[in-house]
């Protein structure tokens, strides 16, 4: 019954919106009417018009002239290939008739002087500086742009001190982007992106960049049917082009013709087939191009109709192909005779005989051995077996109907979502701003920037557990609104909860010229805002809303991102009806939230050649809405831009100036720990300075599930949306198994138990945890003696000393029974940690049982805090603590970084420290140490590497955003550079090409798209630019869009040779040569290439590829006889040619599809450990290349500096 209502309705909306435009146009010949469908045109008015405000911070002195001349040349002159303005409604004055908006042909008194405009350096007689740029702004921003202009200006700010940056303001109304087609906001702005362009694969959970700290991202793309679409295209336009190959008769371009005429019957109907597709899509270009033309130029018109048009389409299709009546006779009476016809049977019938008889066996045989190899490599190489194609689309096809199943589910439960969103969770509380009239003139308010690292100093073991950082910056927001809602507090009460809408925008909003204008702008949600000062339980209960709405809101959030882009909301409904429903959740919801992000720190170009420092974007607030928040987040720079009303002046600043103090000073002092499976977990009140326990089984239960640690695509704390029928299968049996299918325990003994005597032996580790990114301490010949303690801090800890605790203190003490945050000691022996220990078996002590006052640890005198202790028990062991290693701490790290983060440090009875380490980068140890490895080859080295080293995602976090591709598509957490900071020399690159992308080349794990090789090549250059390191990239399999020919290969070899440069080391050197060698060339990057033709064939540029020693295993045991094996007997160690351990577990298919192994991150921590004692001990000392998944959870590195420094020169 809904379908058929919604179908009329959008057939009498539509044929009521073209008639109106159809009345339109002939009445006022000499105006274009605007035909969007956007929502803001629908409640736009003249007094409270949709007009965009961006405001720049530029550096250097301000050359108007030159600014407004990068404007005219760069948008207000610049012309198509056809000689016609490219943006010609820049030049036209908007009005409105029976109120529809209409374009004004007439563009003759444009003036771009009216437009670009250099305001004065004062205010109110002052100099304008940072005091008072915002009331100038606010007052600029106020100002209507005068009607009989185009709805456009640029208002250049200078500052009074030529030091200091100086400001521009630009105002756009939104119909000039919403109807000039190929005008993008960054054209708009002139602004440039300096930071490398990533491009995103359908491996992306959203179309847009992804940050764990966002508010955005509420719900993940269908990604499998995109895929499974993506591959069914790429498979027909390669099926069109070979078959375009192989019957086309052009001419070449040396005048030659590549075929002749069609001979018979069959290639006269592939070239009539041929013809007849290019005469359609031909129609399609000239169609589309006419329409741009009549959008841009209301008089536009042609005189040549559509059959008039196709006819000569089809005359010059012919005439190019040489094929007309005498041709086709030709071939059809040489195919009709009786010889030819024989001929033709004959071939057919031995073809057939041939591939259906005589081929069969050896098709049979092709067949098993594909089968082979897809059960034992997860792939195969005989692309043409049916075996192949099963291979590669029976998942597909599984994984897009698990997700059409979803979609389905939401769509069924979509209406009674969208009405408990809309009509039944709202608040009904009314508030100062439903009190007050609007005037339709905008004011703004901006605060300064505020530094998110110093943020996450203060919180730095609270965010990524229960909370995110995101959380707490709404909870701020939610402050400073609260704040202002409290200064009216005699005229309205101050509400409880405050209805609003949010959405996100992308850094590339303002900077991309390419693709879909929409495509950086995410959906919408309703969020009921808590207001209150922000505290830890205000930041809980908006984390629980933000996962509520995850939930409930999944199609609102996706018809949203319709209704952006292609106006499907108000393409359904009558526009009268559409503003009436506008004008209520206005009323309703008058505050509009909007975050703008981007991954890395701002950093824009102008087009004049100036550095802008920040831009603020101010977003309108329409109909009804009177205030709207623009959360800026650039990298760790957060920036808050309202605008408001005037008559919500002057105290809408209050907002601004109290997000600032909140976000500078406010500690959230209840410290939240991550649910997990067990029974209890201690929270620490800091103000109380005490322990509690609290039983999850009596409060949570339904948060309990016994035995398991972790069900794969689900956390306890969140029911996740990107569960399948299969997991959900999955996760009922491991529920009735219990604790016989618990995870792997994470404290592994990997030494004798037989403490050392000598602790000047003793060694200490860090490495990091692949699955939930928890820190990991190991130790080795540990003295193990009663008092002592490894105690892990996040600072550089100089002493250590005992303090008392009052008796009766709760303490939790921590039992050794193997599980996680637990250790291994004696039996009857409990270590008492009374800091921030996380366990998952804790007990409880009551105030009764001890028998003197406990003690505890501090650090440098208090000031500095210990975050985790540990108690040893064996002279070696391997433990997981529950402390989380923030990645935003990675992507700080510098040429100049050693020890970062946190330390560990090992230390007896009496608080000294016997040994220390830290979380390291290592940038430059192979430059300190050129003394030693000068004359040795990069064969004698031992040198860590990465395994699929382009198989990550930046700023991914496993526990919120894991799903079913990513838990087997990705392979390290860190990207190419923060790889290399952290030690790796050896990249394991595996390139696909991708015709149809801007960026041909890509990087694939297996089939799945990961990172542009040019984002991989440019951290590259700049690493080894910085360092003078020397990387050896291996390039190896060229999994997809290769072929059997080395055509591609020779465009990837170009496309190396071009990014590289001089960097390249000259194979005239051999591997024979040795690093001094190397490094007296000043070239850094060896090119090493699994392709022998090809490095025959580029002497100049291209070492053989490392050979790469791959087990191919799905346990522990068999790559530990992998492992032994090729070291053991080694005779490639004679050889000068360096080798690589693929030091890694493999997932089999079955297992991938079926999730067996709980994805390469759970593999990786069942190995990494044991690889790093393997190398560490025993195999090292012959080991050339180590390569590992996950490479920060190992100590391959410590290994390489150690063993590094005794190798001996022969």
């Amino acid at each position: 019954m809904l379908l058929p209502l919604l179908l009329l309705s959008f057939l009498c909306a539509h044929f009521a919106n073209e008639a109106a435009n159809y009345l339109l146009s002939i009445k006022y010949p000499n105006l274009t009417i605007s035909k969007s469908k956007k929502i803001r045109t629908l409640i736009d008015t003249p007094k409270n018009a949709g007009i965009f405000h961006f405001l720049l911070q530029v550096e250097g002195s301000c050359d108007f002239e030159r600014i407004k001349r990068a404007y005219a040349q760069q948008l207000i002159e610049l012309k198509d290939k056809a000689g016609t303005l490219k943006f010609p409604k820049l030049r036209q004055k908007l009005v409105t008739c029976w109120g529809h908006y209409a374009w004004v042909n007439d563009s003759s008194g444009f003036n771009i002087n009216n437009h670009v405009l250099l305001s004065t350096h004062k205010y109110r007689g002052r100099p304008v500086t940072e005091s008072n740029i915002q009331e100038y702004v606010s007052e600029l921003a106020a100002k209507y742009i005068p009607s009989d202009l185009p709805q456009w200006q640029v208002t250049v700010i200078p500052n009074s001190d030529p030091s200091q940056p100086y400001y521009i303001l630009v105002k756009l109304h939104h119909l000039i982007i919403a109807e000039e087609e190929d005008l993008h906001v960054g054209e708009i702005l002139l602004l440039q992106d300096t930071d490398r362009k990533t491009l995103l694969s359908l491996q992306d959970e959203l179309a847009m960049p992804t940050h764990s700290n966002q508010l955005s991202h509420f719900i993940r793309q269908p990604e499998h049917i995109s895929k499974l679409l993506s591959h069914l295209r790429h498979l027909i336009s390669c099926r069109w082009q070979q078959f375009i190959y192989e019957f086309e008769s052009l001419d070449t371009p040396d005048g030659v013709r590549a075929h002749p005429d069609a001979q018979n019957l069959s290639q006269l109907l592939s070239l009539v087939l041929i013809v007849f597709v290019n005469v359609f899509l031909g129609y399609w270009r000239t169609r589309s191009m006419r329409r741009k033309l009549h959008r841009r130029s209301g008089g536009y018109r042609t005189d040549v109709g559509v059959l008039q048009t196709l006819y000569l389409l089809l005359l010059r299709e012919l005439g190019q192909r040489n094929l007309n009546w005498a041709v086709a006779r030709s071939a059809l009476g040489h195919s009709l005779q009786p010889g030819n016809m024989v001929k033709a049977w004959t071939r057919f019938v031995g073809r057939l005989a041939l591939n259906n008889v005589i081929l069969l066996p050896y098709h049979i045989y092709c067949e098993l051995l594909a089968l082979l190899d897809v059960l034992l490599r997860g792939q195969t190489s005989y692309s043409s077996t049916y075996c192949a194609c099963l291979q590669l689309y029976v998942p597909l096809l599984i994984y897009a109907q698990l997700e059409l199943v979803k979609i389905c589910y939401e769509v069924f439960k979509a209406p009674r979502n969208i009405f408990e969103v809309l009509f039944v969770q709202p608040t009904n509380e009314l508030n100062i701003l439903h009190k007050k009239s609007y005037a339709g003139r905008k004011i703004v308010s901006f605060s300064r920037s505020i530094d998110g690292a110093l943020l996450r100093e203060r919180h730095q073991h609270l965010f990524g557990q229960k909370i995110r950082e995101s959380d707490f910056s709404l909870a701020c927001l939610a402050g400073a609104v609260h704040d202002y809602f409290s200064t009216f507090s005699d005229t309205a009460a101050v509400p409880a909860l405050l209805n609003t809408t949010c959405r996100t925008i992308s850094k590339g909003y303002f900077t991309d010229r390419s693709g879909g204008k929409s495509d950086h702008i995410g959906g919408v949600v309703f969020l009921q805002l808590p207001l209150g000062p922000p505290d830890a339980l205000k930041a809980h209960q908006l984390h629980e809303i933000v996962d509520r709405i995850r939930r409930q809101q999944i199609m609102i959030y996706l018809a949203s991102i319709g209704q952006t882009k292609y106006s499907l909301l108000t393409a359904l409904f009558p526009h009268v009806l559409t503003k009436i429903f506008i004008n209520f959740f206005s009323y309703n919801f008058p505050v509009t939230i909007t975050e703008i992000y981007g991954a890395a720190d701002t950093k824009f170009l102008s087009a004049w050649g100036q550095r802008v420092q920040d831009v603020l974007l101010f977003r309108p607030p329409q109909s009804k809405t009177c205030l709207s928040l623009n959360l800026h987040r650039f990298g760790d720079k957060y920036r808050l831009a309202i605008m408001a009303d005037t008559h919500l002046a002057p105290d809408h600043t209050l907002l601004t100036q109290s997000f600032e103090r909140y976000m500078e000073t406010v500690t959230l002092e209840l410290l939240l720990l991550e649910t997990r499976s067990s029974f209890s977990f201690p929270i620490r009140r800091r103000t109380q300075r005490e322990w509690e326990t609290v039983d999850l089984s009596e409060t949570l239960p339904w948060l309990v599930v016994p035995g398991i640690t972790q069900l794969p695509g689900i956390t306890l704390d969140s029911i996740r949306f990107d569960l399948t029928m299969l997991q959900l299968v999955l996760i009922l049996a491991l529920s009735i198994c219990g604790r016989a299918l618990a995870d792997e325990e994470p404290v592994h003994i990997v030494g004798s138990s037989r403490p050392a005597t000598d602790a000047h032996q003793l060694k200490l580790w860090l490495t990091i945890s692949a699955r939930k990114r928890f820190l990991e301490v190991s130790w080795k010949h540990a003295p193990a003696r009663d008092g002592d303690n490894v105690l892990l801090t996040a600072q550089d800890p100089l002493s250590f000393e005992q303090r008392s605790t009052p008796i009766g203190t709760p303490l939790a003490a921590f039992q050794s029974h193997g599980e996680e945050g637990s250790g291994f000691g004696a039996e009857d022996e409990v270590a008492y940690v009374p800091i921030n220990g996380y366990t998952s078996t804790p007990s409880s002590r009551s105030a009764a049982e001890p028998s003197k006052s406990p003690v505890f640890w501090v650090a440098n005198g208090g000031s500095t805090e210990i975050v985790a202790a540990i108690k040893p028990s064996l002279s070696a062991q391997w433990f997981t603590t529950g402390v989380p290693f923030d990645y935003a701490l990675s992507r700080n790290v510098s040429t100049q970084s050693s020890c970062y983060g946190y330390w560990a440090s090992y230390i007896d009875a009496h608080g000294s420290i016997l040994s220390k380490t830290c979380v390291r980068a290592y940038p430059r140890w192979m430059t300190e140490m050129r003394d030693v490895v000068g004359d040795l080859r990069l064969r004698d080295l031992f040198i860590p590497g990465t395994h699929d080293s382009g198989s990550y995602r930046p700023n991914f976090d496993p526990l919120l955003r894991e799903s079913v591709v990513t838990k087997y598509a990705l392979t390290q957490d860190d990207d190419i550079r923060g790889q290399l900071m952290h030690g790796a020399r050896y990249l394991d690159i595996r390139v696909g090409y991708f015709r149809s992308a801007p960026e041909k080349f890509f990087i694939y794990h297996g089939i799945t798209r990961q990172r542009p090789l040019q984002e991989v090549i440019e951290q590259v250059k700049d690493f080894v630019f910085e360092t003078n390191e020397i990387v050896i990239f291996g390039l190896k399999e060229f999994p997809v869009g290769f072929g059997k020919g080395l055509g591609v290969h020779h465009l990837l070899v170009s496309y190396l040779r071009e990014q590289f440069g001089d960097l390249v080391v000259h194979p005239s050197l051999t591997w024979h040569a040795t690093m001094r060698d190397i490094w007296k060339r000043k070239q850094n990057v060896i090119l090493a290439y699994d392709k022998d033709q090809m490095v025959q064939e580029y002497p100049q540029t291209l070492f053989g590829g490392v050979e790469q020693r791959w087990g191919n295993v799905q346990s522990w045991a068999r790559l530990e006889r992998h492992l032994r094996f090729i070291n053991g007997f080694d005779m490639s160690r004679f050889s000068s040619r360096p080798v690589v351990d693929m030091a890694e577990l493999t997932p089999e298919t079955w297992g991938v599809i079926l999730d067996k192994h709980g994805g390469l991150r759970k593999m990786a921590d069942q190995v990494n450990w044991r690889i790093s004692q393997l190398y560490r001990d025993e195999l090292g000392n012959n080991a050339n290349i180590v390569a590992a998944d996950f490479i920060r959870g190992t100590t391959l590195m410590d290994t390489a500096i150690e063993l590094n420094r005794r190798k001996v020169v022969y």
